[in-house]
């Protein structure tokens, strides 16, 4: 309650339902390691930082796009982190359906550009944001279009 109210003492609005339910899945994913151990929490919280909706009632299949942007976006506030391996379940499956999809549908070649575009919108999306807010100098991390060897997420 305190942030919200620091919130709108310091920006004169209310942030939006969907802005509340993200900074509530950022604070989630930060301060606990449920984003990494459990995959009703993990679905949980890259639906809500995709869509502004937890999807509570009903948790939708996670694609290859929200789950890298999520991953993206808990790595600025928080860093890297290993995933339980019932996580990495929901994110295997989730390449392998998308590598599935992508075939039948003839992309083989540059098969996860669609990914690498995504990406680039949505870190152009946070970087308005920022402006917007008065960050103009935070700065962003490039997307690579290549999982470096390094990375948590070395799977594609």
């Amino acid at each position: 309650m305190t942030l919200f109210m620091n919130l709108e003492d310091d920006f004169g609005a209310k942030p939006c339902e969907e802005a509340e339910n993200r900074i509530n899945a950022i604070l989630m994913a930060t301060s606990t390691e449920l984003f990494y151990e459990d995959p009703h929490a993990f679905t949980a919280i890259c639906e809500t930082l995709t869509s502004g909706d937890p999807g509570i009632d009903v948790l939708e299949s996670l694609t290859l796009p929200e789950i890298l942007w999520t991953v993206f976006e808990l790595e600025l506030n928080r860093g890297p982190s290993d995933f339980s391996k019932s996580v990495m379940e929901v994110i295997n499956n989730a390449v392998k359906t998308e590598s599935q999809d992508t075939e039948e549908a003839g992309m083989v070649e540059d098969k996860y550009d669609y990914v690498t575009r995504y990406l680039a919108d949505q870190r152009d999306l946070l970087i308005g944001q920022l402006k917007s807010i008065g960050l103009v100098n935070f700065q962003v991390p490039e997307i690579k279009s290549e999982a470096s060897p390094d990375r948590s997420l070395n799977f594609l």
